[in-house]
């Protein structure tokens, strides 16, 4: 499968994608060890940031970019569309968990908890983005 991958008007540093993916996997991680219902309505508020206000907002994203300038590493600049597709995804998961959390559908809550935990462990461990290869995909039929 060839990958289509149109230019967008802005493109992302693709090391802070990678270690925000950190964060989501360890909030993913404590929300589903603790159910402490914090840690999701913060992550949901984070990815809304980045999924719709191209990360200006984000506090994770904040500390990444910050972290990456302080230890002068070089970026890694890509295409933003794939990426802020994945992160309208991973909006859409933490909305859903905490919807299903907050009407007491734990085990549903954990079973999305769950796939958004797979989902950031092969962001980060294999540079893996599933919601990026969706993205290519839908855009072969002009979405």
């Amino acid at each position: 499968m060839v990958q289509v991958c149109p230019v967008v008007d802005f493109q992302i540093n693709k090391k802070v994608a990678r270690l925000n993916a950190v964060f989501t996997l360890t909030i993913f991680l404590l929300f589903t060890l603790t159910n402490f219902k914090y840690f999701i309505f913060f992550l949901s508020l984070d990815f809304f940031f980045r999924a719709f206000l191209k990360g200006k907002y984000s506090i994770i994203n904040f500390f990444n970019k910050t972290l990456l300038k302080l230890f002068k590493i070089k970026p890694s600049l890509i295409n933003a569309g794939p990426k802020v597709f994945a992160a309208r995804i991973g909006f859409l998961f933490c909305f859903l968990v905490s919807f299903f959390y907050v009407f007491n559908f734990l085990l549903i809550a954990n079973y999305l908890s769950f796939i958004m935990i797979v989902l950031a462990f092969l962001e980060l461990f294999f540079d893996f983005c599933l919601g990026c290869k969706v993205y290519a995909f839908l855009r072969k039929f002009n979405y």
